[in-house]
């Protein structure tokens, strides 16, 4: 299986108002899972969440 090329996804983020450390964190969380890097674009930019907003409701709702 070949490695996920995250940067599509980091730049979706750095659209949607992710930047610096929200943007690391972001990333850190989702990894390799396109679905979550696409929960977080999705919360900003189809329901109005800030991105640290987004970020911190994920991070709740995710296991640690």
């Amino acid at each position: 299986m070949d490695a996920l090329d995250i940067m599509p996804y980091m730049r979706q983020l750095e659209a949607a108002g992710f930047r610096e450390e929200l943007l690391d964190r972001a990333v850190a969380l989702a990894g390799a899972d396109r679905l979550i890097y696409r929960r977080l674009c999705s919360a900003v930019t189809e329901n109005g969440l800030r991105p640290v907003e987004a970020l911190s409701a994920l991070e709740r709702e995710l296991p640690q």
